[in-house]
């Protein structure tokens, strides 16, 4: 079995196809959100500070419960 066969090997299954097609548009939700988040900040405040502590507020309960 080549590495590439063996690498893409889940792709055979049809639940795994559905749950990372769905993973992949989910993740891209939640980056275009950070982002908007972050533009909308930097537009109002004109603070890259502001930007940075959006940025560790929204990473906190990952860090903390992590």
């Amino acid at each position: 079995m080549s590495p590439a066969s063996s690498t893409f090997r889940a792709l055979r299954h049809h639940d795994y196809r559905l749950w990372a097609g769905a993973d992949i548009v989910s993740v891209t939700g939640t980056w275009m959100q950070v982002l908007g988040v972050n533009w909308l900040i930097l537009t109002l405040t004109g603070s890259a500070t502001s930007v940075g502590l959006s940025l560790v507020m929204q990473a906190l309960p990952t860090l903390v419960l992590g």
